[in-house]
């Protein structure tokens, strides 16, 4: 049960990455890191101000590096050898 969960999660995430880099290649904006992360953009702000992920902000728009958000992921990961 888990593991179907878990790779339905890797489909979301991929389809989700493949769809929104398009525009600026290795930066995702906070609504698709809100989707990837299942996380609200408090987390995300949280995240930012302890320095746990990239961010730039132009107005009122943030984006995020992706490769922060994977590092984090990893640096969170629990059984990672079940992948």
């Amino acid at each position: 049960m888990y593991l179907v969960k878990i790779y339905n999660m890797k489909t979301d995430f991929d389809n989700i990455i493949k769809s929104d880099t398009n525009l600026l290649p290795g930066w995702i904006d906070e609504l698709t890191a809100e989707r990837l992360l299942d996380r609200r953009s408090t987390t995300l702000w949280k995240l930012r101000k302890q320095g746990k992920i990239i961010s730039s902000k132009i107005g009122s728009k943030v984006y995020y590096k992706l490769e922060s958000i994977m590092q984090l992921l990893e640096e969170n990961a629990i059984g990672s050898n079940n992948f």
